[in-house]
């Protein structure tokens, strides 16, 4: 999920915006005797060399586009060995040596962010593996169908990872039925939260003809008891499915306990 990522991808934003900052100042704002900006001469060429891909970069961090930060991932790395070249020179300004430290950060987060992203879009294009509980609606043909869709639409990819996940197809929905008559394990559906990624229906939403409801249950560790509303704990999901067309219709879902 985009969410897992935020955090990764905040810390990059940061580092970079701490170092475009600290450039933007060194080379504009006169700090004698820390930059000495009189003998530099006109800098708005070396702040341009790194303010555009920099804010690009912190674009495509924000807007989580996995080739955009690839893109910055890359040029923060060039970036940083650039000033590090700089060091050639016998004996380097302290300006230089706080922005190469900084740009140093920037880089780690923002390398760190790309292959967070690209992790997850690999275990996106492998689905986790998963097995279906007995039920009298389940036969062969359906079983596919409802495999081929629980894969196309990433759903296990979009839920908490366990140890096991047993998909259950529990029964065909009339036409009609709200959702909360739909979503039987709950009695008002409309306050059940909706996984990162899956499709909502507004409350007053009717079924349309050819759902069937599926639930998944994501176990962490098994438990029983008077106590125990699922049997188990981890995470419940809920989806009404259009065989026919191959989607999810809606979809809520309930930490398990």
């Amino acid at each position: 999920m985009k969410r897992a990522e935020w955090p990764a991808r905040r810390g990059a934003i940061v580092a970079l915006a701490l170092m475009l900052g600290y450039l933007a100042i060194d080379n504009h704002v006169p700090l004698d005797p820390w930059n000495d900006l009189a003998a530099a001469g006109p800098q708005w060429r070396a702040t341009l060399t790194g303010w555009l891909p920099g804010l690009f970069t912190i674009w495509a961090l924000a807007h989580a586009s996995r080739r955009g930060v690839t893109v910055g991932a890359g040029w923060s790395v060039v970036w940083l060995l650039l000033l590090l070249a700089r060091r050639a020179r016998p004996v380097p300004n302290a300006d230089h040596l706080v922005l190469q430290a900084l740009s140093l950060t920037a880089a780690v987060f923002t390398v760190r962010a790309a292959l967070r992203m690209r992790a997850r879009n690999a275990r996106m294009a492998s689905p986790r593996y998963f097995h279906f509980a007995p039920s009298r609606f389940s036969y062969a043909e359906r079983r596919d169908r409802i495999r081929e869709i629980i894969n196309n639409e990433h759903v296990l990819e979009r839920l908490p990872p366990t140890f096991e996940v047993a998909v259950r197809i529990e029964a065909p929905i009339a036409a009609g039925a709200t959702l909360s008559e739909a979503h039987s394990t709950w009695s008002d559906a409309g306050s059940v939260e909706t996984p990162s990624g899956l499709p909502r229906q507004p409350p007053n939403a009717q079924c349309p003809h050819g759902l069937v409801r599926v639930a998944v249950e994501c176990v962490r560790r098994r438990s029983g008891g008077m106590g125990s509303h699922y049997g188990f704990e981890g995470y419940f999901a809920s989806l009404l499915v259009l065989i026919d067309d191959g989607k999810i219709w809606d979809a809520r879902g309930d930490v398990a306990s």
